[in-house]
């Protein structure tokens, strides 16, 4: 990314930048561009964004990634186990899905939440995803749609 993204106490980093179409490239030896909707689940901290402290940039916080197996432009978050409960991943989220939706062309993101996941749920109704549909007994789809 040309610049990087921070909030009141995270770093956004990432390996991903976007080009001029909006396409999202990953460096690699290659220098070969790719479809972020071909990025494979729990690989944000390969290919995805992390959020590190801003007092130490090389404290990882939470991440989010991206996998397209079940919906288009699924978004995936976690948090590091003696962070959670401290608002960090609504900060990031917020912060990463304003940026998200000023600099793609994508205009929904899902998620897939387990129903006992009340704060994973909590965090996406903060930053405005809504219920979508029941996936299954135990889990529900929400998703975000972009304001125009």
């Amino acid at each position: 990314m040309s610049e990087q993204i921070k909030t009141k106490r995270l770093v956004m980093k990432t390996n991903i930048n976007i080009d001029e179409y909006g396409e999202f490239n990953y460096p690699n030896d290659n220098e070969q561009s790719i479809n972020i909707l071909s990025l494979k689940p729990k690989s944000a901290e390969d290919t995805g964004f992390v959020f590190c402290l801003s007092s130490d940039e090389k404290e990882i916080v939470c991440h989010i990634g991206f996998r397209n197996d079940r919906k288009p432009m699924e978004i995936t978050y976690g948090t590091e186990e003696k962070y959670q409960g401290q608002g960090y991943m609504t900060e990031a989220l917020n912060a990463f899905l304003k940026w998200f939706f000023e600099n793609t062309e994508y205009k929904l993101i899902n998620g897939l939440i387990p129903d006992s996941n009340t704060k994973s749920r909590s965090v996406a109704e903060k930053n405005g995803f809504v219920f979508s549909e029941k996936a299954d007994n135990n889990v529900s789809w929400y998703k975000l749609e972009k304001v125009i």
